[in-house]
């Protein structure tokens, strides 16, 4: 029995294997499960943002402060409300006028990849309600 035998191509052939599946899982898998991550923090920030303005303009419409219900529901969602600008109207404002709540929440920093290199765009999330003053 020859001892060159038994460690043969098989053994060479499964190591590359393995070499190649380890390059593969750095450089393919690990960078687009990153992506899908940031991906979800960002639409789960413009979700969050988007239902904010609602709960504000609801707030609105009903003569209670709007910025306040905005912050409320922006902390209980998770995200810190020190990173929305909000426009709102003051509480009180005239019956039968249109109140609109806008929000603007800056995602820097939230994100793992730095998106803002590769897409202007998402700096920031944007949303806006309106509703009328009864």
């Amino acid at each position: 029995m020859n001892i060159g035998d038994r460690h043969g191509k098989g053994d060479s052939r499964r190591g590359g294997a393995a070499v190649e599946f380890a390059l593969l899982l750095v450089f393919v898998f690990m960078p687009l499960t990153v992506a899908v991550i940031d991906l979800g923090q960002m639409i789960h920030a413009q979700y969050v943002i988007t239902r904010a303005a609602r709960e504000g303009v609801m707030a609105s419409i009903r003569g209670r402060d709007a910025q306040a219900k905005v912050s409320d529901y922006i902390n209980n969602a998770g995200l810190d409300s020190a990173n929305a600008l909000v426009t709102a109207p003051s509480p009180g404002a005239v019956s039968g006028s249109d109140a609109t709540v806008t929000i603007v929440y800056d995602l820097t920093g939230m994100y793992l990849i730095p998106w803002d290199g590769v897409f202007s765009n998402l700096e920031s999330v944007t949303a806006s309600a309106t509703g009328r003053q009864t």
